[in-house]
């Protein structure tokens, strides 16, 4: 759901894929969010969402996602899904972001209407959450890829 309600909108069209980034600040920091009205509000999960027929690809969703619940702008860091799983008809992807460059963790405007918390964590840190499993699976599998592969920390 997006400030708008679009959920609710019978004239928005969705479609079959979800997709969340990794946004990765100049100091390493990485924002979890903890939604309202989730599902399984004691877990974190990495900001993103449903995409809709006007996204056109699953790229353009975890931009708009990631500015309508954090209001930041992001660009891709890999032209490719850092995660990828397909199950039931719908597709889960994960994507590495950076911030643009005039965008800071200062410029984080949380919305409300969708995001409960947000918190701003080192990798080590994400490790442990996903330890205890505090983190949604799939988001989880996508931090320990990055963790390993990109952040050079090994997991727990």
């Amino acid at each position: 759901m997006n400030r708008n309600g679009d959920w609710q909108n019978p004239e928005i069209t969705w479609v079959n894929w979800s997709s969340f980034g990794i946004v990765v600040f100049d100091d390493e920091r990485i924002p979890l969010v903890i939604e309202n009205n989730a599902p399984t509000p004691e877990r974190l999960k990495l900001p993103g969402g449903s995409g809709k027929k006007l996204d056109i690809v699953e790229r353009k969703t975890v931009v708009r996602e990631i500015e309508e619940e954090l209001g930041i702008k992001t660009s891709h860091r890999l032209d490719y899904p850092l995660y990828g799983d397909d199950k039931n008809d719908h597709s889960f992807y994960v994507y590495l972001m950076t911030p643009l460059s005039w965008i800071s963790i200062e410029s984080i405007v949380i919305n409300e209407a969708e995001i409960k918390e947000v918190y701003l964590l080192t990798i080590r840190e994400i490790n442990e959450l996903v330890k205890n499993q505090d983190v949604l699976p799939n988001h989880a599998e996508a931090l320990s890829i990055y963790s390993i592969e990109y952040a050079g920390v090994p997991l727990y």
